[in-house]
């Protein structure tokens, strides 16, 4: 499983915030969904959601689903809209859609095989070890242009 982020300045500040966050690889049968900010699209393995949209596909790995919901407005002032996620392996993604930037939560029922770090961590329990300078140590934060979701 691969999960990316792409990171937007925070307007007059140094901070950075969460603008797409996408999910490919085997958990989704070789495909990919985006969910960007409310300026941008959402897309489910290949399809362009609507702002009021339930869909469940299945993959090589099982079923997938996608519900997205809530004020798809552009507005300043409008509410967050909401796209939960639910994919196999018991990954599940709640995403919160801003008009610039989203909160995104990832949770997995069971640690998936194989090694999990990046931004956030290694899911680890220790908290420690998850500095930018030690999780730099570990990995590269920098993806590649063919190993891209975007």
């Amino acid at each position: 499983m691969q999960i990316q982020g792409r990171f937007v300045k925070e307007a007059g500040g140094e901070s950075t915030a969460l603008a797409a966050i996408a999910v490919g690889g085997p958990i989704v049968g070789g495909q990919k969904l985006v969910v960007e900010a409310k300026s941008g699209i959402v897309s489910f393995l290949g399809k362009v959601m609507t702002a009021s949209q339930d869909v469940t596909i299945e993959t090589t790995a099982g079923p997938a689903s996608m519900k997205t919901y809530g004020d798809a407005s552009t507005a300043e002032s409008a509410a967050p809209a909401g796209v939960d996620i639910s994919l196999p392996l018991g990954v599940s993604l709640q995403v919160r859609r801003y008009i610039r930037r989203l909160d995104a939560k990832i949770t997995m029922v069971e640690k998936i095989e194989g090694s999990i770090d990046g931004q956030c961590g290694n899911i680890n329990g220790d908290p420690t070890d998850d500095t930018l300078e030690l999780i730099g140590a570990r990995m590269s934060m920098a993806v590649s242009t063919a190993d891209s979701l975007f």
